[in-house]
């Protein structure tokens, strides 16, 4: 049972709700790391904005804002790590259910799946008119 639901979960609170974890409950975190959390966790304006956002954006919010805290980056990085455990898993996992649909629904033709995969995957919307106005016609002979 512990395999499946380990007990770190609550070493990892500080990355849920930095601002409900006293520092004694990081002191596992390198000094850097900890000077770090102790700045972001006295900033009041953070804290606000934590109330505001997603956990998820609140993270990449703190890395855009403080580049040059290469240790709160870092901690970033295990906080999208905890938050998104199974995103790449999801992701092949669509895509393979979308290539079995490719591939059952043109299986009498040989084909390249990987134009017909990608635009089945993409997430971005082609833009028609811009493609088609800027599409130069044949010239006449």
């Amino acid at each position: 049972m512990h395999r499946y639901f380990p007990n770190d979960i609550d070493t990892q609170q500080w990355i849920c709700n930095p601002f409900s974890v006293e520092m004694e409950e990081i002191d596992y975190l390198n000094l850097k790391a900890q000077e770090e959390f102790a700045e972001l966790t006295s900033d009041t304006t953070l804290r606000l904005r934590f109330s505001q956002v997603p956990v998820h954006e609140f993270w990449i919010e703190i890395k855009s804002e403080y580049p040059l805290l290469s240790e709160m980056a870092i901690l970033s990085e295990m906080a999208m790590n905890k938050l998104l455990p199974f995103c790449k898993t999801y992701l092949c996992g669509s895509a393979f259910s979308t290539l079995t649909y490719i591939k059952s629904k043109y299986c009498s033709t040989l084909i390249n799946v990987e134009n017909l995969l990608r635009s089945a995957l993409t997430q971005i919307e082609p833009r028609f008119n811009y493609l088609c106005k800027n599409k130069q016609s044949h010239p006449s002979h």
